[in-house]
Parts: structure tokens; C-alpha cells; sequence
């Protein structure tokens, strides 16, 4: 640059004007998205964006009040609190049988909420045809 001083005023214009057509010569070409440097319809003009996939799968819709797979359903309330005595017992240390009554659910499953007995005791029925009722220990949404 020092040396542009020297030279005389030419060799600074001429250097001054080589750094500005530089980089608007690649700003032109990729705003274009082609060879001729303009615009061509819509290209350049903003962010690429990408093309929407045609076959998106779209997730089923769950029902709001519903139990998880894995959730504990025991048919009376009885059945549930032994279930919950029981895990007491072996988180004491103390070993014992599982009661019977209770199952682990395998797959999502719409309830209505019948009744509440504390948090961690809940009566459900299931939309089946019979109208399964059970109790639950998991937290229900109204």
C-alpha cells in the first residue's frame, strides 16, 4: 500500500478499484445462483431453502389422559396397595411375593379418570367394551 503513494495517483485508483470489483464479482455470481451474475426468478433472493420431503410420516395423535407402556394397573385398590407395600418391603430389605392383581401395560392406553385417593392411587377406566376399571399408582392428568 505504501508503494501505491509513491507511484502516483493512477496506480492508487487502479488498486483501490481492483479491491472493490473483487468482491462484488463473487457477491454477483452467487447472488445469481448461474453464470450470467443477475438474478433469475426467485434464486438468490434470501437463504436456500430446501425442498419438502413428499411422504412425511405423521405421528398418530395420543390420546391426552392415558397411561404409558409400563405403567402399573391393578384391578382393585386393594391389589395396589399390597403392590406398594411389597416394594416397601424389598427397598427395606426385606424379601417378599408380589401380589397378585397388578400388571405392567405394554402399549399406550386412553383412561378416564373415575376417582383419586391421594397421588399415588388412582381410579381409571379403559374405553374398552367391558369398561375395564382399575387403579393406578401413575400421576393422571384431569
Amino acid at each position: 500500500m505504501a508503494t501505491c503513494f509513491t507511484t502516483g495517483r493512477t496506480l492508487l485508483l487502479a488498486g483501490c478499484a481492483a479491491l472493490l470489483v473483487d468482491p462484488l464479482a463473487g457477491w454477483a455470481q452467487s447472488a445469481g445462483g448461474g453464470s450470467r451474475g443477475g438474478r433469475h426468478g426467485d434464486r438468490g433472493n434470501g437463504p436456500a431453502q430446501a425442498e419438502a420431503p413428499l411422504n412425511v410420516p405423521v405421528a398418530a395423535k395420543q390420546p391426552r389422559t392415558r397411561l404409558e407402556p409400563g405403567t402399573l394397573l391393578c384391578r382393585s385398590e386393594e391389589d395396589l396397595q399390597g403392590h406398594q407395600a411389597a416394594v416397601a418391603a424389598r427397598l427395606d430389605g426385606h424379601p417378599t411375593q408380589e401380589p397378585g392383581g397388578c400388571h405392567r401395560l405394554s402399549a399406550v392406553t386412553a383412561v378416564s379418570v373415575v376417582e383419586r385417593h391421594g397421588p399415588a392411587r388412582t381410579e381409571v377406566r379403559l374405553p374398552d367394551p367391558a369398561e375395564t376399571v382399575g387403579w393406578t399408582d401413575a400421576v393422571v392428568p384431569n
